[in-house]
């Protein structure tokens, strides 16, 4: 079970990865500034290493073991304008990620996609708690993830990376969540 796609909101759809997104995935990837704060390696920052996870991300789909990242596509000419995904992080718990590429951000695409990507998984796994690790320095996510109903739980490490991060947290039965 996954989530259901294509995800469409006012403005935008959330698919999986097309072959015409590589070229804006690339610049997102490789943009230092845009990628900052990510969880991303020094090599999936690099043009190489991002055109290997765009195509380990397209080949994963359709297997029993799929990569769940997706574009943020514009609704009216479906142009990649960023991404977001989950991945399973514990026992009932995703762990949730969106991005908007820099000359699409401040528009309101990321509230609007991440709350349909919350109200989405929510919708699809019932009961599971979603989980955000925000950087310390990344206020605009911290203001958008407080506006779609998301707990900051306090600064922490990301149990993978463990890299310092704000946690936030958001369930169905949360009365602030998403769409509630």
């Amino acid at each position: 079970m996954g989530l259901l796609l294509p995800l469409p909101t006012e403005r935008l759809t959330i698919r999986e990865f097309i072959a015409p997104d590589r070229a804006r995935f690339l610049t997102f990837m490789t943009n230092p500034t845009a990628t900052r704060w990510l969880e991303f390696t020094g090599e999936q920052r690099t043009a190489k290493g991002a055109s290997e996870l765009f195509d380990a991300v397209m080949k994963s789909y359709g297997t029993t073991k799929p990569i769940a990242a997706y574009t943020i596509a514009d609704l009216s000419d479906d142009g990649f304008i960023g991404s977001c995904g989950y991945s399973h992080c514990g026992p009932g718990a995703l762990e949730c990620y969106w991005i908007i590429h820099p000359d699409s951000q401040g528009q309101g695409y990321g509230t609007e996609a991440a709350r349909a990507l919350t109200e989405g998984l929510l919708a699809e796994f019932n009961t599971i708690e979603l989980r955000a690790y925000i950087h310390p320095e990344n206020a605009y996510s911290r203001r958008l993830a407080f506006s779609i109903g998301m707990t900051d739980r306090g600064l922490g490490r990301h149990p993978t990376t463990g890299r310092p991060g704000h946690l936030f947290v958001t369930s169905a039965e949360d009365p602030d969540a998403a769409g509630a």
